[in-house]
């Protein structure tokens, strides 16, 4: 009996020891922890794999967010809640900007200048505003070009705005068209404009083109409209003697822009004013084509006309005068000097 209660009371002894030993372990744990902490200056903390992960994902999104906000001009890159980096910001049109650099209803187009823009600061006095370009011609040679609102790029365009990634130009070598640039613009974008632009400026061409054909036909309808039936309008019935139809006659007198560009009456010659002692002393003809009706009027190139009926032309008016004086039935007759010699050509109107 007593033998069992000595083992007993051994056992409670032996548990009741490791029990100390383990207190005085974690006491003397805690005391060389303080002591160290004291005698470091660096805090020593123990963290589990899943806290370094945590940790390090931090400092990666930390330094994606810092990267992504190293802009051309905001260096610091801190100061401002960054966006998303595979999100470009919108770039829209203001209408205030459009009307005030062209005016309501015009609308710029893409350039197809050789040049990217890397950037713009817009400043509240629009003349410090910057825009900075890079040249794609000239290799390694090319520098970047800073530039205010105003000045001339690539001596092709003159800057009229400068807004939040875009600038718009004024095309001066394309008849001041107006044109844009943004940040997002790329080379191969400069490259489609160019065809776009060569493709837009055929088709106004052609339009230009149809546009002329159709006032040239209208004119000639207009003309032929005031020409006779029949394209018989001289006849010559003796020498220097011509027969005149007196309703083409007529027709001219009413519009005197019947005889332009007309094919009943060939080519208008041109007419120059001779001067003799220093007043004008007749009319050269020059330009009378073969088979023309002033060919058939029996004139010729280099003819000075001196006077219509006896009566000096000295002017466009008096020669209209003249015109109206006549009367019904009554000849024509034009004193002309030919190389020298002055005859008289005689029209009757029939």
């Amino acid at each position: 009996m007593d033998s069992r209660v000595r083992l007993i009371v051994r056992i409670v002894m032996a548990a009741v020891g490791v029990l100390i030993a383990v207190l005085a372990a974690s006491g003397i744990g805690n005391i060389i922890g303080k002591k160290v902490a004291v005698i470091t200056p660096y805090q020593v903390n123990v963290i589990d794999e899943s806290e370094i992960k945590i940790e390090a994902d931090a400092v990666q999104e930390d330094n994606e967010s810092l990267l992504f906000n190293r802009n051309l001009f905001n260096q610091k890159g801190t100061s401002e809640e960054p966006d998303e980096p595979d999100e470009v910001p919108e770039i829209v049109e203001e209408v205030e900007v459009l009307e005030e650099i062209a005016g309501d209803g015009v609308r710029p187009v893409l350039t197809d200048m050789r040049v990217l823009l890397v950037g713009t600061q817009v400043a509240n006095i629009p003349a410090y505003s910057i825009a900075m370009f890079m040249p794609l011609e000239g290799g390694a040679d090319a520098r970047m070009v800073y530039l205010n609102e105003g000045d001339m790029l690539l001596k092709e365009a003159r800057i009229l705005k400068i807004v939040r990634n875009r600038v718009y130009l004024e095309r001066t070598t394309q008849n001041n068209r107006l044109e844009y640039i943004d940040t997002r613009t790329t080379e191969q974008d400069l490259n489609d404009a160019k065809v776009a632009l060569e493709k837009q400026a055929e088709k106004d061409k052609q339009a230009e083109k149809l546009r002329e054909k159709a006032a040239a036909d209208a004119e000639k309808k207009t003309a032929d409209a005031a020409s006779p039936a029949s394209t018989e309008v001289v006849k010559k019935v003796g020498t220097d003697t011509y027969e005149v139809s007196r309703d083409v006659v007529e027709q001219i007198r009413k519009n005197p822009n019947s005889l332009k560009n007309n094919s009943a009456y060939g080519p208008l010659p041109k007419v120059q004013p001779v001067y003799k002692g220093g007043n004008i002393g007749g009319f050269r003809l020059l330009g009378i084509e073969n088979g023309s009706v002033y060919a058939q009027l029996g004139l010729k190139s280099g003819d000075t006309i001196i006077d219509v009926n006896g009566q000096q032309v000295d002017g466009p008016q008096k020669a209209m005068a003249l015109f109206d004086a006549l009367n019904p039935g009554q000849d024509i007759g034009i004193k002309i000097n030919r190389s020298g010699q002055e005859k008289t050509l005689t029209f009757k109107l029939k």
